[in-house]
């Protein structure tokens, strides 16, 4: 898993200085730890959940353009997989196809990392759209665990990336 062995990812010691870096320079192509994605990111609770489909229904887009412009301001997973299987592809978004077809055909893909409340009532994912419109466009169709960061709606609110349409 990116270059580091799983267990380092899954079960963490997080006591462990050098092991601490690594995980710190993957995360470096997202921006890590101020830029980019990770600008303004809010203080959260890191669990592993297992999500119901209407829970990953729920799961809002990042405030980015590519996908407030591919579901018409809603940043709803759901509508821009209607769109898609519609034949409307918005440009920056090409790739779902590819992410859906490999999932039909059995592959094995990350979990879906979001952060939201602790009632599940506001949600926006940090990593993993294109997977969350996969999952979308097979009809959300089982459980998904994800890693799930909580904190209060108005400290999530402060992250540049969090969903303006919650």
């Amino acid at each position: 898993m990116v270059g580091l062995p799983e267990s380092e990812i899954r079960n963490p010691d997080l006591a462990n200085h050098d092991d601490n870096v690594a995980r710190a320079n993957v995360l470096g192509y997202r921006g890590w730890p101020g830029r980019a994605l990770f600008t303004g990111f809010p203080p959260v609770r890191w669990y592993r959940a297992l999500f119901s489909p209407d829970e990953l229904r729920s799961i809002r887009y990042a405030g980015d353009d590519t996908w407030g412009r591919g579901t018409d301001g809603t940043f709803d997973s759901g509508y821009l997989a209607e769109r898609i299987k519609a034949g409307a592809v918005p440009a920056g978004i090409e790739h779902i196809s590819a992410v859906v077809m490999a999932m039909r055909t059995g592959a094995v893909t990350p979990p879906i990392i979001a952060i939201g409340t602790s009632d599940g009532s506001a949600m926006t994912v940090v990593e993993g759209a294109s997977r969350l419109t996969a999952y979308a466009m097979l009809g959300f169709p089982s459980e998904q665990e994800i890693i799930y960061g909580i904190a209060a709606l108005e400290v999530l609110r402060g992250w540049r990336w969090w969903c303006p349409a919650i």
